[in-house]
């Protein structure tokens, strides 16, 4: 990496939102290929998880808020039960080094959110978080970040807002005014083109499908369905953002599958969403197969079965030159949020009770056949690289899906850093310079 990037992916790093009791022994995992999507994406996570020591880092940095998004992931697919328990036991014995201190709360509201909701769904109290040979009482905490007029802290945006009415609704109920607060954010202004949409700012102007993807999210769980105008007009103005091949733009940039698995999920989960098959598909071609390996001089190893790219871009620079540390990072992002277009359970449901123990491994080796009658696994027929790999059943997995995971912020850093990563590997191509490792990351 150039002198000049490596500051680039830095600061990208730091604009991300972003605990230990060992398990008595290792992480199960399957061995068989899978052709569940979303079992693949979350297993390739949940053997990142592993092998970080239950935390996904960069650079030895830990990202709390991305290691809070791999165990979402988890949850959503149902498998890893064990490493999702691992891993939430180091959130349970994280500390302040996520959310600040107590009297920080005006300025670090949004990551006690964002841990509260962790913790409910490991099945963990947020309102006994351990801190120093004490606790906190997290929900209290978040509550006490409201202000008159029913925002959160000194500063707050639609998407963040989101998460606390998630997180205060699992622990029951959220305050009226915070709820009239979100609403009140939506362009409510009939002869505008966002009208129905959320952004970064209030009313309209900065529609973005993340934000209002995820806006949705919160103004469901806090009680309001499908035939409430507020939900009617976002569903409307964000269903409307699907192209042609299912994906859905950021206002950063064009599609990824960061924004459509949060844009699939979220309309999946209000209902009546016809673009969901073609969503799941399009996600589902940025997911790294044993077909993707059977292309022609890649570097790609089973490791890799399951890692989602951000885009078309990201998948190809993987293919040609393989994952590294600052890749693996943008992968890492991407799969956590893009897992949710294959279903799961709403954000007041979703939890890691009931999920499998074992993580799917990345093995593409064939089950072996019993002539004895018993059970034979199932599995895809391979795909073109870069095409989808599952069969048709697969898609969507389980019907609506949510998600809870990545903040905006952290898309931005993904997207910067795609370019970054692919400057660099041209850059290599011609010179044949020897990968570097990315800055860390918050």
């Amino acid at each position: 990496m150039s002198v000049l990037a490596r500051p680039a992916v830095a600061l990208a790093a730091t604009l991300i939102l972003s605990a230990s009791i060992p398990l008595a022994a290792p992480v199960a995992a399957s061995a068989a290929p899978v052709a569940d999507p979303a079992a693949s994406a979350a297993g390739w996570l949940g053997r990142e998880l592993a092998s970080g020591g239950d935390v996904l880092a960069l650079n030895g940095a830990t990202d709390w808020g991305l290691t809070i998004d791999a165990l979402f992931a988890l949850a959503a697919a149902g498998v890893g039960a064990d490493q999702g328990a691992a891993t939430a036991a180091k959130l349970n014995e994280s500390g302040e080094a996520y959310i600040g201190a107590a009297a920080d709360i005006d300025t670090k509201w949004s990551a006690v959110a964002k841990l509260a909701l962790a913790l409910q769904v490991a099945g963990l109290d947020p309102s006994a978080f351990p801190v120093g040979g004490s606790s906190r009482d997290l929900i209290a905490d978040l509550n006490s970040a409201l202000r008159p007029d029913g925002s959160f802290g000194s500063s707050d945006s639609a998407f963040s807002h989101a998460l606390a009415l998630i997180a205060l609704s699992r622990a029951g109920g959220a305050p009226t005014t915070a709820l009239n607060w979100l609403t009140a954010q939506s362009c409510s202004d009939l002869a505008s083109p966002d009208f129905g949409s959320f952004g970064w700012d209030n009313n309209c102007g900065s529609p973005d499908a993340d934000a209002t993807a995820l806006a949705l999210q919160g103004l469901l769980a806090a009680g309001l369905d499908s035939a409430d105008p507020t939900v009617a007009a976002a569903t409307e103005w964000l269903a409307g953002k699907q192209e042609p091949d299912g994906g859905f733009p950021s206002s950063w940039g064009g599609a990824n599958a960061n924004t459509t698995g949060l844009a699939v999920g979220t309309l999946s989960l209000v209902g009546g969403f016809a673009g969901a098959e073609q969503g799941a598909k399009y996600i589902d071609s940025l997911r790294i197969t044993c077909a993707t390996l059977d292309t022609a001089n890649t570097p790609l190893t089973e490791d890799a079965i399951g890692a989602i790219a951000m885009d078309r871009a990201g998948f190809e620079e993987a293919v040609e030159f393989g994952l590294d540390e600052v890749n693996t990072d943008q992968f890492r992002r991407a799969t956590s949020q893009a897992i949710f277009a294959f279903g799961a359970p709403g954000p007041g449901e979703l939890t890691l009770s009931g999920a499998e123990a074992s993580l799917p491994t990345g093995s593409c080796a064939e089950p072996s056949q019993s002539t004895g009658g018993s059970q034979s696994s199932q599995q895809s027929t391979p795909a073109a690289a870069g095409s989808t790999s599952s069969t048709a059943a697969a898609l969507p997995r389980t019907g609506p899906t949510i998600s809870v995971g990545l903040s905006a912020l952290a898309l931005v850093a993904v997207i910067v850093g795609a370019a970054l990563v692919a400057a660099r590997r041209r850059q290599q191509a011609h010179i044949g310079a020897d990968p570097q490792p990315g800055a860390s990351s918050q």
